[in-house]
């Protein structure tokens, strides 16, 4: 397989490059993929892109344009594809066509690639991953004010109905009317406080009183809120269950998690697809893949 990282032999070599002049390095090919020349200006904006300014050039420079020669690999695959020829990103930049090189990548070659046996191999590991896991469909009352959650419970406590006292004071969006969650949902999505404090619950019963669960919204602020919940049938715990490896609901995943596997071996195909040559930093030839 072709190498991109050339290590000491490189790294040498380059010790040995004479200086240039400011006004000509920008402008200096130290690399090309077929048809396409990178520049030194290139490298130089990839220095300081990632903050390697003080370290001598000699020192990075085997890295940074390994990444250099493999965007470039990239662009002219993605300018080839049928990604690459809508309108709206013919006239992209080189970053915006990298942030589109997952997607790219995922649905064109990659996909390619994959076989009934890739995706037997990630529906196993999904079993395996989730053969101890339940799915839950709570009712769930939640409140952003500690005075409303009193108040509901003593409302619930007095024997109004949880649909009703869910009508006056739920906040919740992800619930239907009468404060059901609107499909199971793997155990894994609430805060495992709510999730005890549901399993627990007798089925037909409400919490006694509401669990209070402080959120970290990032590192300087937090989210409180109180929630009451309601067990209405035995089904509302039960064990998670993947479906057949060929439904239409779980085959798509399947099919992305198995070309997300395959990525690099698509990178790789694409370093063999187009004539490769690197230079030194003063543009003299160095290496030809």
């Amino acid at each position: 397989m072709k190498k991109l990282f050339l290590g000491s032999l490189a790294s040498a070599v380059l010790l040995a490059t004479p200086l240039l002049k400011a006004d000509d390095k920008k402008d200096v090919v130290i690399a090309k993929v077929a048809d396409k020349e990178i520049r030194r200006c290139e490298l130089d904006a990839l220095v300081k892109a990632r903050g390697l300014e003080k370290f001598p050039i000699e020192q990075v420079y085997d890295q940074l344009l390994d990444e250099l020669v493999q965007r470039a690999v990239v662009q002219k695959a993605f300018e080839a594809s049928d990604l690459g020829k809508k309108p709206e990103y013919q006239q992209a930049e080189l970053d915006a066509v990298l942030n589109l090189k997952l997607k790219f990548l995922m649905e064109t070659e990659a996909k390619k690639l994959v076989k009934d046996a890739d995706r037997k191999k990630i529906y196993e590991g999904f079993n395996k991953t989730y053969k101890d896991k339940v799915e839950i469909q709570p009712s769930i009352i939640e409140l952003d004010e500690e005075d409303n959650a009193k108040k509901a419970i003593e409302y619930l406590k007095k024997g109004d109905a949880f649909s009703k006292v869910s009508k006056k004071f739920n906040v919740s969006n992800i619930v239907d009317e009468n404060g059901k969650l609107k499909s199971h949902v793997m155990e894994d999505a609430f805060p495992q406080e709510i999730v005890k404090a549901f399993k627990e619950l007798k089925v037909g019963s409400a919490s006694k009183d509401y669990v209070k669960v402080v959120m970290q919204i990032d590192e300087d602020r937090k989210r409180t809120r109180y929630y009451i919940l309601k067990k209405d049938k035995k089904d509302d715990v039960r064990p998670f269950k993947l479906p057949d490896m060929n439904d239409k609901s779980i085959k798509e995943q399947l099919d992305n998690a198995a070309a997300m596997q395959k990525v690099k071996e698509v990178q790789e195909n694409l370093l063999k697809k187009y004539k490769i040559e690197k230079f030194k930093l003063d543009g003299t030839k160095s290496f030809k893949f």
